[in-house]
């Protein structure tokens, strides 16, 4: 494989269906991959351009405005790709409908079966395209900010006064913790940003959907997910505390480690390695308690999320059927179709 990463002279086309990756999916396929085989990361992905160009821009606010100025462009992408995907989303299920009825009706013309045709292709393909390369922007700038600030953190940390290491907040713990799990949750919550305004969206979108096909059987169904959500804002909660706990039981198990090593010849001269092992141990056991807490919590979140919308989309349709109402098949595909997706 030539070294030099195919993105750099890739075509739109290549860019669009993942062409350019095809050559190291084959090899990796046949089994032959190893460490030369990997391209160079471009230049615009190196640490050293993304830390020169967080330096050089003007730093007139919180860091989240610094980010902003750096990464924005790229979010604002990102952010158009998902409104195309919302778009998609909202457009496929009245275009079933559409269709549905267009093949109960006779008498219509052969050229507007061809359209809906085309248009149901069309749809889930650019909504393919555009939200992988949204997935795609997203994680690689997530991942631009989170090298950046590790490199700014442990650029910070060479650079600051001999007073500030004598400091109890000031450990190599805590610097250690800020470049891992601190940047980690930055990159996580760039992933997820534009869930921000998307999500509303969505849910008015398909309320306004779901009204005009249902009726008013789909307020009685979101009643549902209203009552759903104090036992999901709970999970939240709960989840929330159990990180928060976790990254506490984290540092004092860092804490832990580092006081060993800064001292480790006095703990050897005392012998006092079966005391330093058992509160690591119970240190670890203490941890790993509160990493089994936070994963039971967030199957309880994920199981709700699931359950919830299965169930409404149930008693939406029970309380459609005893209204009086026929659930034909123009009724019946649009309405799922639009839970499924």
């Amino acid at each position: 494989l030539n070294m030099v990463s195919p993105e750099e002279e890739a075509g739109i086309l290549s860019k669009l269906f993942w062409v350019w990756v095809g050559p190291l999916l084959t090899l990796g396929y046949k089994g032959g991959l190893n460490p030369n085989t990997f391209w160079d990361l471009p230049a615009r992905l190196q640490s050293s351009v993304l830390s020169e160009r967080f330096q050089t821009t003007p730093n007139t606010g919180p860091l989240s405005t610094t980010l902003r100025k750096a990464f924005g462009r790229t979010m604002v992408l990102a952010g158009l790709l998902k409104l195309m995907d919302d778009i998609c989303v909202v457009t496929g299920p009245l275009v079933l409908q559409r269709l549905i009825q267009y093949l109960g009706d006779p008498a219509a013309p052969v050229w507007e079966g061809c359209v809906y045709v085309a248009f149901m292709f069309a749809l889930p393909t650019i909504r393919t395209l555009c939200i992988n390369q949204y997935f795609y922007i997203t994680t690689r700038t997530g991942m631009q900010c989170r090298v950046t600030l590790m490199e700014a953190i442990y650029r910070k940390a060479l650079s600051v006064h001999n007073a500030v290491t004598t400091d109890a907040d000031f450990n190599t713990g805590k610097v250690i913790n800020m470049m891992s799990t601190d940047t980690q949750k930055i990159e996580t919550l760039l992933q997820k940003l534009h869930q921000i305004w998307s999500a509303p969206l969505q849910l008015l979108s398909m309320m306004v959907l779901l009204l005009r096909i249902l009726g008013w059987p789909v307020i009685v169904g979101c009643l549902l997910y209203v009552l759903a959500v104090p036992l999901m804002k709970q999970a939240i909660g709960a989840v929330a505390k159990a990180t928060a706990l976790k990254a506490a039981q984290a540092d004092t198990r860092i804490k832990t480690f580092n006081e060993l090593f800064q001292s480790v010849q006095v703990v050897k001269f005392m012998v006092w390695e079966r005391q330093f092992q058992d509160r690591i141990d119970a240190a670890r056991t203490d941890e790993l308690g509160c990493l089994k807490r936070l994963h039971f919590f967030r199957c309880i979140f994920f199981f709700l999320m699931s359950v919830t919308p299965s169930l409404v989309a149930t008693l939406t349709f029970v309380i459609y059927s005893l209204a009086g109402n026929a659930l034909t098949t123009d009724v019946l595909f649009p309405t799922m179709y639009s839970a499924l997706i």
